[in-house]
């Protein structure tokens, strides 16, 4: 309503640049808010995942991770309910990647055996790329199911395509098991070089 259509008595009251403003500014906050809050949890998971490279997960606390992002503790449980809520994005987003790199080999005309070996190839040079993250989200932190694993979720496929008539799921799980533990163990170890370990997987 128009400030001149009301009676003069409430005119007075009515003052530009006052209350809510037009639908489309209201919006425009929802969406700057949603964005900020996006971009500040996007921080913390990023903080988690360079926090996790040099501190065990069993070591890690809120605090290292706020101290880290330079923000209060408090700011953090504000964007997560929790450390394994934080840490379950941290390692989403971890596993995100590799799912991208898995996706990449498995799009190809290869056979299904250079397929395997590409897909432990990548899961070795991202290990080493990430060796602190990659045994703290590993070991400590399995995901819940395939799904959630790239690297079962590779194998399973590549089950599927090596023997149409074996149990997926299980030979997958412990393909993904199996490699997994190689891995850690050599980035402890580093005894043999990467493609040996490639090669004995």
């Amino acid at each position: 309503m128009d400030p001149v259509d009301l009676p003069a008595d409430l005119q007075r009251l009515v003052r530009p640049g006052r209350g809510p403003g037009p639908p489309h500014r209201r919006t425009d906050r929802r969406v700057r808010r949603r964005n900020q809050i996006r971009r500040r949890r996007s921080q913390l998971v990023d903080t988690a995942v360079a926090v996790l490279e040099t501190v065990p997960l069993h070591e890690l606390v809120i605090d290292d991770i706020a101290r880290r992002a330079g923000v209060s503790r408090s700011l953090v449980y504000r964007y997560f309910s929790g450390l394994d809520d934080l840490v379950a994005h941290a390692r989403k987003r971890f596993l995100a990647t590799l799912q991208t790199r898995f996706e990449l080999i498995l799009d190809s005309d290869r056979d299904a055996l250079d397929d395997l070996r590409a897909v432990i190839v990548a899961t070795v040079h991202f290990a080493a790329a990430h060796p602190g993250v990659y045994c703290n989200l590993v070991t400590g932190a399995r995901p819940t199911s395939e799904a959630d694993d790239p690297l079962t979720t590779a194998m399973m496929h590549l089950a599927s395509a090596l023997r149409p008539t074996c149990d997926a799921p299980l030979v997958s799980t412990a393909t993904a098991a199996l490699i997994d533990a190689a891995i850690v163990r050599w980035l402890h170890d580093e005894r043999a070089d990467a493609e040996t370990l490639v090669d004995s997987v």
